[in-house]
Formats: structure tokens, sequence, C-alpha cells
């Protein structure tokens, strides 16, 4: 293990307010926060260079930034990839310390993710970028008892690590229902993206709401009229890995879709667990919302749930 990452977040993802912590100083955090990295080399994005302001102290500064300056002692990293691919080989540890985009970019890259999360209201303006649940395993929890920050209402201290074979469990070609979508997931599987997590959907977004999304489906399902994916704006694999407020929000949107559309009769389902059971196509949780073509009725919409 050679690159790991460390990040504060709110309980509603929250990681930045105006290039500052949402909850200023928590001592609890910072303390294990020097303890991890002190004697190491750290990397971080050109925004949190200019918002440290100063250089980390005992430890190898590497800011990631295209064009810009960095402070004198720091060193400026242009080849992100080519650098991160030379620590993956290297007996010396780098920790990844923000911001989002960086930790969105490493994450392919790390085999360790320490977390602490926060609980308390935040206001922010920036957030953790969705990661590949499926790629981590959670290896250690523990509970901070007291807290200096009066804003804070909890601390909880993840060390995550990645699975076995992490690569391999984000597609299931043998879902694939055409040439065309069998090509895609092998291009983003390439490229270790998630369908959902990765793309720009801003102009297919049908509706949504603080956690949800929903859009049609690229690949329909045949002799549909109508087929939707409602899809959690964050990537989890399961119902019960979500906060509350995701679970709350996700019948509200059902229930919106249902008045948009005016849909008097449908299916609505979702599949959780081992893709080569369940029949999904995708790792990333999403529920399906299919109205049958009238017109096919003799041929009736073939759906595979579980094996």
């Amino acid at each position: 293990m050679t690159i790991a990452m460390i990040v504060a977040v709110g309980q509603n993802g929250e990681i930045g307010q105006n290039r500052e912590l949402p909850w200023g100083h928590v001592a609890e955090d910072m303390k294990r926060f020097v303890r991890l990295t002190s004697g190491h080399a750290v990397l971080m994005g050109r925004k949190t260079h200019e918002s440290i302001g100063r250089l980390l102290p005992n430890r190898q500064n590497f800011v990631a930034t295209r064009q810009g300056t960095v402070l004198p002692g720091a060193i400026a990293v242009h080849d992100l990839q080519a650098f991160l691919e030379t620590w993956r080989d290297s007996d010396q540890l780098l920790w990844v310390i923000g911001g989002a985009e960086l930790y969105s970019y490493a994450e392919a890259y790390a085999q360790r993710l320490e977390i602490t999360r926060l609980s308390g209201n935040f206001q922010a303006d920036t957030f953790f970028p969705s990661m590949n649940w499926s790629w981590w395993e959670r290896s250690n929890l523990e509970s901070e008892p007291s807290f200096s920050n009066p804003q804070v209402t909890g601390i909880v201290f993840q060390t995550w690590k990645k699975v076995s074979g992490w690569q391999s469990p984000l597609y299931n070609h043998s879902a694939a229902r055409t040439d065309e979508q069998r090509a895609e997931m092998e291009r983003l599987e390439q490229a270790i993206e998630c369908h959902f997590c990765f793309r720009d959907r801003a102009d297919e977004i049908i509706l949504e709401n603080a956690h949800w999304l929903v859009v049609k489906n690229t690949f329909p399902y045949a002799n549909t009229a109508l087929h939707l994916l409602v899809v959690p704006k964050k990537h989890y694999l399961s119902l019960s890995e979500m906060p509350d407020e995701f679970r709350q929000s996700y019948l509200e949107i059902v229930a919106t879709v249902e008045g948009h559309f005016e849909l008097k009769a449908y299916s609505h389902f979702m599949r959780v667990g081992t893709m080569a059971r369940t029949g999904a196509s995708i790792a990333h949780l999403h529920a399906h919302i299919i109205v049958g073509n009238p017109d096919a009725q003799d041929e009736p919409v073939r759906v595979k749930l579980a094996t």
C-alpha cells in the first residue's frame, strides 16, 4: 500500500465552504490527521494548497496543478497520472488530502481511505465525490466520545481498504442486451468509470430531488412505452448503506414520477446484490419504472430479476 486518501466529511457529504472547513477547527480530527500523515508525502490540489496557505511541516508537499505556481518548498505535479502510477509502485506512503476533484481522480490508485465522519448542521459549497463503494470494504470503525467543537454532535473514524478484485464488479457483461451496450460497458470499465457517476447528465435529467435523479434508460427493454431509471446521486450498492434522507426521498421521487407522467399502471423494481444473480448490468444501485407498450400486448416486457 503506497497511496492512501484522508478526508473529513459532514453527515451530508460536506467537505468545504469558501475554501475552509465547514465546521472550523475540530481538534480530534486534526490530531488524527497529523498523526497519520506526519513523516510521509502529501498530495493536494491547487485550491487546497492555496486555502492552507503554507507548507505542512514534517511532510513532503506535492501540489497537483495544471499551470499555477506553488509555494517555495512545495513540488508542482503537472502529470497527475504519471505521478500516481510512480507512487503506486513505490515503497513510500503518499497521502491524498483533497480537494474533491483529486479524491475522485485518485480513487483508482489508492488502496486505503481514512474518513472522519462529523455529525452536525454545516453549510457547504464543496462535497465529497461519489466513491465506487463496491471497490471498498470498511476494516475499522471508532467513535470519539467527546467533542471540542460545539458545532459537532458526533465524530466517527473509519478505515476503508480496497477489496480483492476491486475493478471487476462494476459491470455485468452478461446482462448486456445489445452489442452497443456491451461496447459501452467495456469502454467504461477500461476507463474505470461508473456509467452513473462520471457522466454529465444535465441535459438528460427529467426529474430530480436532493438525492435522486430520473433519466430515460439509454438501453430500454424491448416492448416498453416508457423506461425510466431512478438513480441516487451518490454511488451506493444497497438501500441499507444509504443515509436516512436518501431512503426517505426515494419514495418522494417515485411519487413525483407517477404524478408527472400521470401513470395509472406501471412496474417498479430495484435489484440489490450480486449482479450475476440479480441480472443487473451495473453495480450502482438504481430502480426501474416501466410502462409496457399497449400496441405489443402479445409481447410482454421480459426482465431477469433473480436466479
